[in-house]
């Protein structure tokens, strides 16, 4: 098929237009490159996970007992299914700036949930603390820097702990907490986890553990968390555990409280004892102190006889003499008698005063014990699960890993059928240029195969490099940087970068299976063709009328140049076409990373700031007191902070659907008109505000989306107890975060007869008042410290956990943006390359009759510059619903991003192109000044 001749042809022909080769390359390499980096880097991302929680250990399931484990539970935690079973003690405490931390005693023995340190080592000794490797953290604190623990709490915060100052000793991460900043929840503090700490395990005061790791065998070989198939094996076996552990809660509840009644019991008895000791004592006293009285009496009855028998037989008788001796003896008895009992009394009385007092804080031991027992026993007696995807940062991570694969099925796509399609136009061109050619390769005896041969030759050469070098180029650069964008938010290993044999077959032969098309279909037509007609130049295309002619009032006012590149624009339609598509596909595809950037970054304004007229939350306790629910009240009204609140219930509902259940919030305000001036419920077609119906509820655009609810239907929602409500929807509202119910009390009396409290406070600051985090946080305190609130929200930290979610997203729009641009400015390039390049003699024929370099450049370029114009025009449109579409395909259930394009987006993606177009005017000023008129025309 080849011979030397025809290779030396092919090498030169790629030489001679060795700036057409390069843009096919170039567009065939950014193409390949974008198409297969961004496809592969949600595959990168959940095997960078999955490799560093296989290294570390991560635990499949975790089990929480409020009530400690005792070895039976254990046993038997290895015989439901065969798993690694590691045992924890755990406890949260406030450190000495009041924030709250895990603490996790730690043991060589443990096999599960690895802590990897990143400088230092674990602790050793009961006064040593492996700290959080949170970069908060690693500025605060130096290792042989003091952690102390709050001693002052409102609660006892270090009960449960031997230590109260720890020496720092290194700085550790665990695959428990892969999110950066988030740490989970707690019952202590602002009820937020700031970190934890890894301490030895005889620090934490607890005889029995109350943490369980469990790591199946079945699910460890290639495990995968983000599968299908882990997801639903891990769900049945934690029902198989609920099933087997759900009545050993209760059960050990129980113990604890007969174990807890009986050591009342017993202090009831030793007080009982210690009263009857008492009383003994008591009675020992008074009846000494008769006995004295009648010693007493009879000493006077036996004085009153001597006396009697002094006046009959004198008082110097025997008898009376050796009567007085013994009245005397007897005197001095009942007078030691006397000083003995006073000396008891005395005694017993300190003692007694000493043992009431014994008494009295063994009474208030044991009433407070009582009341112990009584609030132990509304306890929930539950044990808590919580599967890998549970742990916090885990399941965010696997979901940013889908908005990425989303956006990678529809953005590459449209991007890599743009290079193809200017490749495409490039190679038709090449062909055309090379009729004569063709006919004079033709004339010389080459057959069909092997003229076709050499320009597959130049498309394949060209394909084939940009695709080898694109694949890897891809595979590492787009991977890369997205992944070690999501590094800032969350603590994992760099990124795994592997070679994914599929995604490159797909791309690479795409690639090359488009340009081979190209050119098959622009040599089938020349190849039959015989030597003859194809030496002779092709007819130029007849001029016709143009619309525009028609129209007298319009083309009598263009000047001679102005008509003629009008006629131009419409005489090469298919020039026309192709600098519009390639322009309008740059511009689209830029305006969609932008409009991308401007949904994602918006959320978190529109819905804490525009939607949600609130600016904290407090959560109560409805069982608490009635004083101790109005105290929270009176801290929100007397705080300088706070202008005012309202009373709304709260209650997680599960809307039952034929596919999936989705969970939402159900929300009853005390009064329907208040709750206007805290909610801005407006209708998601109209944006009209909505107040709440009394015949009906408001449901979030979302769900609605989700679920395709409309107006008039009739939902059925599901609460904790399996209880079922029918709610007719009677609008749908913006909503931006989570899937919300709005009803008016009027209209839930008629749906359901059961009672309902209002356990959620929504708070408005006073305008007035300086909002800074000081004082919030003072504020949020207060509200902490009392014994009915439960948790304590604020819109600021909820606007800013957003935005730290979407920051790493916000990231990989502008690597979008920029794959974009460089896109747009290759594709507008080659179209006018292109168009230079087949105009070549048009353009000496002017510069003959005597335009100069600048006129000609003008000449040409009015033509693009139009075009361009028309391509940008058609881009913003095809760019909005471009965007329309991938927004709608990367969010997920519980979030909807803005549907808006902000109006800078317009100009910049508009701006973006005009500039390219300017750059390629200057570059093909200078090609146009180097086209020789004699050579060209010859």
């Amino acid at each position: 098929m080849f011979n030397k001749a025809l290779i030396k042809d092919t090498l030169r022909e790629i030489w001679n237009t060795k700036s057409r080769f390069i843009s096919i390359f170039a567009i065939i390499l950014i193409g390949v490159a974008f198409f297969s980096g961004l496809v592969a880097t949600s595959p990168v991302m959940i095997e960078t996970a999955n490799n560093y929680y296989n290294e570390q250990n991560l635990a499949d399931m975790q089990v929480i007992s409020p009530f400690g484990y005792t070895e039976e539970d254990i046993d038997e935690f290895s015989q439901v299914r065969d798993a690694t079973v590691d045992v924890h003690k755990t406890v949260d405490v406030l450190d000495d700036e009041n924030r709250a931390f895990r603490l996790f005693g730690y043991s060589e023995d443990h096999e599960l949930n690895d802590y990897l340190v990143l400088e230092g080592r674990l602790p050793e000794e009961p006064n040593e603390i492996a700290l959080d490797s949170k970069d908060d953290f690693l500025q605060e604190f130096d290792i042989g820097d003091t952690f102390s623990l709050e001693t002052d709490a409102s609660f006892d915060n270090t009960a449960n702990v031997n230590e109260e100052e720890f020496e720092i000793v290194g700085f550790v991460q665990t695959p428990m907490f892969v999110e950066d900043e988030t740490r989970g929840t707690t019952a202590i503090g602002a009820g937020v986890l700031e970190g934890f700490g890894v301490v030895t395990e005889d620090v934490i005061d607890f005889e029995e553990s109350n943490l369980v790791h469990l790591k199946f065998d079945e699910l460890s070989q290639g495990r995968d968390v983000y599968s299908e198939d882990y997801q639903n094996e891990i769900d049945n076996i934690q029902e198989e555990y609920e099933d087997v552990f759900n009545d050993r809660a209760e059960e050990r509840k129980q113990d604890m409280i007969n174990q807890a009644q009986e050591e009342l019991d017993e202090g009831r008895n030793q007080i009982q004892e210690a009263e009857d000791q008492l009383e003994e004592g008591r009675q020992a006293l008074e009846e000494a102190r008769t006995q004295l009285d009648q010693a007493k009496e009879e000493i006077g009855d036996q004085e009153s006889q001597l006396q009697a028998a002094a006046a009959l037989y004198g008082p110097n008788s025997e008898l009376v003499l050796a009567g007085q001796a013994q009245l005397e003896e007897a005197q001095n008895q009942i007078q030691e008698a006397e000083d003995e009992y006073e000396s008891n009394l005395a005694e017993f009385e300190e003692a007694e005063a000493e043992a009431q007092e014994e008494l009295e804080d063994a009474r208030a031991q044991l009433e407070e014990g009582e009341e112990e027992l009584a609030e132990f026993e509304k306890t929930n007696a539950s044990m808590f699960y919580n599967t890998s995807l549970d742990f916090p940062g885990v399941n965010e991570y696997g979901e940013n890993a889908d908005r990425i694969q989303a956006i990678s099925r529809v953005f590459p796509v449209f991007f890599f059928a743009l290079a193809i399609l200017i490749s495409l136009t490039t190679m038709s061109r090449i062909v055309n240029e090379g009729r004569t050619q063709i006919g004079t390769m033709k004339a010389l005896g080459y057959n069909n195969t092997q003229i076709s041969a050499k320009y597959f030759t130049y498309a394949l050469l060209a394909t084939v490099l940009g695709g080898v070098i694109g694949l890897p180029l891809g595979f590492w650069l787009f991977p890369t940087v997205i992944v070690n964008a999501y590094e800032a938010a969350y603590q994992l290993i760099d990124a795994q970068i592997s070679f994914y044999p599929g995604i490159a077959a797909i791309a690479f032969l795409g690639a090359v299976l488009a340009t081979s098309i190209a050119t098959f279909v622009s040599l089938r037509s020349m190849v039959k063709e015989n030597a003859a007609s194809l030496l002779r130049p092709k007819a130029p295309k007849s001029g016709q009328r143009i619309f525009l002619e028609r129209i007298s009032w319009i083309w009598d006012r263009l000047g001679f140049i102005q008509k003629v590149s009008v006629r131009n624009l419409f005489r090469y339609k298919g020039r026309l076409f192709m600098t519009i598509i390639g322009v309008a596909g740059g511009v689209a595809l830029m305006l969609t990373g932008f409009g991308l950037y401007d949904s994602i970054q918006g959320i978190g304004e529109l819905q804490f700031n525009e939607i949600s007229n609130y600016d904290a939350i407090s959560v109560v306790d409805t069982n608490a007191e009635e004083d101790q629910v109005d105290e929270v009240e009176d801290t929100i009204s007397n705080s300088d902070l706070a202008e005012d609140f309202i009373r709304v219930s709260t209650q997680t509902m599960t809307l039952q659907d034929d596919q999936t259940d989705q969970e939402l919030s159900l929300m009853i305000p005390e009064s329907a008109e208040e709750l206007e001036d805290y909610m801005e419920l407006q209708d998601y077609d109209t944006d009209e505000r909505l107040a709440l119906p009394e015949d009906g509820a408001l449901v979030t655009q979302k769900i609605a989306e989700l679920e395709d609810i409309s107006i008039g239907d009739t939902l059925i929602l599901e609460d904790y107890e399996d209880q079922e409500y029918e709610v007719e929807v009677a609008g749908i509202v913006n909503n931006y975060v989570a899937h919300y119910v709005y009803v008016s009390p009027e209209y839930w009396e008629t749906v359901s007869d059961e009672d309902y409290d209002f356990d959620t406070r929504l708070i408005r600051y006073n305008q007035n008042a300086e909002v800074t985090a000081e004082a919030e946080g003072e504020f949020e305190d207060q509200l902490v410290d009392l014994d009915a609130t439960l948790a304590v929200n604020l819109m600021t930290e909820n606007l800013q956990t957003v935005e730290d979610s979407l920051s790493a997203l916000s990231t990989v729009m502008v690597v979008l943006i920029l794959s974009a641009a460089i896109l747009a400015f290759v594709v507008l390039y080659n179209v006018t390359n292109i168009n230079v390049s087949e105009r070549v003699e048009e353009l000496s024929t002017i510069k003959v009759l005597g335009f100069f370099d600048m006129e000609v450049t003008r000449y040409v370029y009015r033509e693009t510059f139009t075009l361009s114009i028309i391509g940008i025009l058609v881009g913003l449109i095809f760019g909005f619903f471009l965007h329309q579409y991938i927004i709608e395909t990367v969010e997920l259930n519980y979030i909807m991003f803005s549907r808006t394009i902000l109006w800078p987006s317009y100009l910049y993606s508009a701006g973006l192109m005009v500039i390219f177009s300017i750059i390629v005017m200057v570059i093909m000023h200078f090609k146009l000044k180097s086209i020789d008129m004699v050579e060209a025309l010859s």
